[in-house]
């Protein structure tokens, strides 16, 4: 969730936009191991024929190359940093979130792999569990554990 000042819906004067909370939608999800120059091309794509669909669906206008938050809580794909560096938007600050979150996922990777095999069977007892390993694992690398 993002700050944004909402023009649009039941009750909302467009003339004066109300501040609320908004989430990412669409979005495009791909896998770690995705080819890179697929995915940069894809955004380039997008980006390419924004004007073409902007309009074709509620939300479509999400795709905006401008609209995208590049210091999000999820990385970004090789392939869609490469487009956003061909366009000069992403910045060293961008780098280092980035650099953040992929260790922040190493971090969970492995300790899901030390985990998953002497984990507990039972369904609240796994969870619960889980949530102390990964809060743990977390704080051992200096991430912030954001719940638990």
């Amino acid at each position: 969730m993002t700050p944004y000042m909402v023009s649009v819906g039941p009750g909302i004067d467009p003339k004066a936009p109300l501040p609320m909370a908004q989430y990412p939608y669409p979005i495009l999800v791909t896998e770690a191991d995705q080819d890179a120059t697929e995915v940069r091309n894809i955004v380039a794509a997008l980006d390419a024929g924004f004007d073409e669909f902007k309009d074709a669906a509620p939300g479509a206008n999400a795709y905006a190359i401008d609209r995208q938050i590049l210091s999000w809580v999820m990385p970004w794909s090789d392939g869609s940093v490469a487009y956003f560096k061909e366009k000069g938007m992403w910045t060293p600050e961008h780098q280092e979130n980035q650099d953040k979150l992929l260790d922040r996922q190493r971090v969970l990777s492995e300790a899901w792999s030390g985990f998953v095999e002497g984990a507990p069977e039972g369904e609240e007892e796994f969870a619960a569990a889980w949530m102390k390993a990964r809060a743990e694992a977390l704080e051992a690398a200096g991430h912030e554990v954001y719940f638990r």
